[in-house]
């Protein structure tokens, strides 16, 4: 997909986050997590190789890999890690000269991280990446060097090679980094709040950026060989060097200028940015140059065999720690995502259309919108989407039964809870499924098991979906808006037929006889709803959340929204419908266009929290209340909710530490914290100015990453899987909606209008 967007979300992530020392303690306890089935003998962990964790000057120890631990540590006697096989190098809190040379680092995850760090060398390593992750991340680290090392992306993934946060006065120079498969995303140095840094005689080719630069100044970037990338250079704020200061710059392959006096050097200019200007471009890719110059002690080089040469410590480094970055920067950098203007679609003429045999329903397709009109009683609705979409029912089935078995939750044991359940489920929704079963021809029990699924999601299932209400000061003229994402994942293929799950999607304009009207986005069998708005105003979403405290005895989160979009008709009646018979955990925003308002629910099956957006516990730490705006995503914020959640403690999900916890896959609190930080952001930017488009705009930007770098990288490893998204304004009836598709993010794809008013008095042509 075109993720060129993503590297950038990552650095803003960190440029937000005060950074902390991380206890040894706690990054030894974050790799035994990660890797729970492997035996942890001496920080070695087999298969990968050993994990070194040097958290300050008394770590410098044999068991952490040091060859000459008697060393003084200084600028004459440096400790040095030579020779060896790791996994992870996890570096903190030192002034000790140290040089990590010759080792292959199996990456997953982080490879070497310095944190407060100074003095420190990595020389002639290999990473070998083992999945999506970061070689090497800087953070608040002074004059350090990386020199002479290799990195080769085989494997498809997504990769960063350096990442600096608030990093000044390092030096980063003959490094080669290129990428060796299609299908592969990698980024070769992001740079954030670093000053200073001296990037040279490196080679970046293959990749999505070469260099990317937020909130950095005074770095200066020279002699480097930068070609075959999406985008070379990016530089969202600061102004920075990038030639030698005398006569000699970087090659790179899109400059467009030429050699009058056949000095290899164009005479033109090459712009990155207005205080961003390689004066002195090469004409062709530069040579190798000189070695580096060995500065050590002979003593030293005792203990590095492998090396023949050792970099002078050099004055002044940075390396930037990010898979993060800023709003700022997405927003200036050019996106592969087709043009606004070009991919909305407001035209509502019908292409194509079927009917139902039993009474008014209907089908029709819309600029590839497929459009599913019910009405009359609850049976008969349940028969007309039956008999409109009897395929893609069935292809809906068996694409999610591929994930679900593989859960432990079949056919049979999913029936087994339909059965158990039904006491619970109002008559008239059992009623719609034996429609459904009639109208396509499939067993009553493919159809229930269809609509349990979402009883059993917590158990077997996460997701990253997120709820906004938003009015007030944050919109034009106050009026409500609701924003959805419904996001999961997108590999979920009929075996049948090589139909992903997320091609069944639908719209449904339901009008039952003795409801109220609705419109809401759905996926081809679901009688159940993930969310909507109805006719009276009245919009509901939810987000999962894991927890311990659940029951079977209740009605499951999925069609108790359903009973919301039939027969709410405030947000209080809604509230009521929510907040009884509870099963699992669940975060819902309610939206009430009438008031208009936004209500948060919290809910497992013992505790409930609902809480407008002044109520104190919107103020949880780190957390805030925000005036106009209501917004969950898969996290409690309610502390007695969240102490319900297996494996949560009671710390702060934005810190460092958390970041590292996410990079090495042990938590993603972090994560889902800079989900929730990233959207809340993007509202109170634009207060005042959203509409239906523009918060439209809005939600789009957060997930393509241009209001955020940080989170584009988040999402980019894989935390958010974009399967539809949609804005509604309940008032009016409009709703803009667009759907992902095969390979293709929901956000990347066109946008459709429709207004449930319009969609009402239409019929078949």
């Amino acid at each position: 997909m075109k993720n060129k967007l993503l590297v950038f979300g990552i650095i803003v992530m960190f440029l937000m986050i005060n950074f902390v020392a991380v206890s040894s303690m706690g990054i030894k306890t974050i790799i035994s997590e990660k890797n729970p089935d492997y035996n942890i003998v001496d920080n070695e962990i087999y298969m990968y190789g050993p994990i070194i964790v040097i958290e300050d000057d008394d770590d410098f120890t044999s068991e952490n890999g040091v060859v000459n631990p008697d060393a003084k540590g200084t600028k004459d006697d440096h400790y040095i890690i030579s020779g060896q096989e790791f996994q992870y190098i996890s570096i903190a809190n030192t002034r000790k000269y140290f040089i990590i040379t010759d080792c292959i680092i199996n990456v997953k995850g982080i490879g070497v991280s310095f944190i407060n760090v100074n003095n420190g060398i990595i020389q002639d390593c290999v990473f070998q990446n083992m999945e999506s992750g970061v070689d090497v991340l800087f953070a608040d680290s002074y004059d350090n060097t990386i020199e002479h090392c290799s990195i080769s992306y085989e494997e498809e993934g997504n990769y960063f090679f350096f990442v600096g946060i608030r990093s000044d006065n390092n030096e980063i120079h003959h490094c080669e980094i290129k990428a060796d498969a299609s299908g592969n995303k990698f980024s070769g140095f992001i740079l954030s709040e670093c000053n200073g840094n001296e990037i040279h005689h490196c080679k970046m080719s293959g990749g999505e950026y070469g260099f990317a630069l937020e909130k950095s100044n005074n770095n200066i970037i020279h002699h480097n060989n930068v070609f075959d990338n999406e985008i070379n250079a990016k530089v969202l704020s600061g102004r920075n060097q990038w030639d030698d200061g005398l006569n000699q710059g970087n090659y790179w392959d899109d400059y467009k200028g030429i050699d009058l006096n056949g000095d290899g050097i164009g005479e033109g200019s090459y712009t990155i940015g207005s205080d961003n200007i390689d004066r002195y471009p090469y004409m062709k890719p530069i040579g190798k140059s000189k070695e580096r110059q060995v500065n050590l002690k002979a003593h030293s080089l005792d203990y590095m065999p492998v090396l023949t040469r050792l970099l002078e410590f050099l004055k002044s480094r940075y390396p930037v720690l990010n898979r993060l970055f800023s709003a700022s920067l997405l927003s200036s950098i050019g996106s592969d995502l087709p043009d606004e203007n070009e991919q909305d679609s407001k035209d509502t003429t019908s292409v194509t259309y079927t009917t139902s045999p039993l009474h008014d329903g209907w089908l029709e397709i819309r600029d590839g919108v497929k459009i599913l009109h019910l009405k009359g009683s609850h049976y008969d609705m349940g028969f007309q989407h039956g008999d409109l979409l009897k395929d893609e029912i069935q292809k809906n089935l068996r694409a999610q039964m591929t994930y679900f078995d593989v859960k432990g939750w079949t056919h049979e044991k999913i029936m087994e809870k339909y059965d158990y359940m039904k006491e619970f489920l109002p008559q008239v929704y059992q009623d719609e499924i034996e429609g459904m079963a009639n109208g396509s021809g499939l067993p009553f029990e493919d159809i229930a098991v269809l609509n349990t699924i979402p009883a059993i999601f917590n158990h077997a299932a996460g997701g990253s979906c997120c709820e906004v209400s938003l009015w007030g000061p944050r919109t034009v003229d106050g009026e409500l808006y609701h924003i959805r994402g419904w996001d999961w994942r997108l590999d979920l293929e009929d075996p049948e037929t090589g139909t992903y799950f997320q091609e069944n999607q639908i719209l449904i304009c339901r009008d039952p006889d003795d409801a109220y009207a609705s419109l809401y986005p759905e996926f081809a069998g679901h009688i159940f709803s993930w969310g909507g708005f109805n006719e009276k105003g009245i919009a509901i979403g939810e987000t999962t959340c894991i927890t311990d405290d659940f029951t079977f005895d209740g009605i499951s989160s999925a069609f108790r929204m359903r009973m919301v979009l039939d027969y709410a008709f405030s947000g209080d009646e809604a509230i009521d419908i929510m907040s009884n018979d509870r099963t699992c955990g669940w975060n819902f925003v309610i939206s009430d266009a009438n008031k208009p308002d936004g209500t948060a629910i919290e809910q497992t099956a013992s505790i409930l929290y609902v809480g407008k957006w002044n109520d104190p516990i919107e103020g949880t730490t780190p957390f805030w209340q925000s005036e106009g705006l209501v917004r969950r995503v898969p996290y409690f914020i309610n502390p007695e909710t969240a102490a319900t959640v297996p494996g949560r403690e009671d710390r702060d999900p934005s810190g460092l530490l958390g970041f590292i916890r996410y990079l090495l896959g042990t938590d993603r609190s972090f994560a889902v914290w800079y989900f929730y930080k990233t959207i809340s952001d993007a509202v109170e930017d634009r207060s005042g100015t959203l509409d239906l488009e523009g918060t439209t705009a809005l939600i789009r930007d957060v997930y393509a990453g241009r209001t955020n770098l940080l989170f584009m990288i988040i999402m980019r490893i894989g935390f958010v899987k974009s399967v539809h998204q949609w804005v509604a304004c309940p008032e009016t009836g409009g709703i803009s909606v667009t759907f992902s598709t095969a390979d293709t993010y929901a956000f990347e794809n066109p946008v459709h209008y429709f207004n449930l008013f319009d969609l009402l008095e239409s019929g078949p042509p």
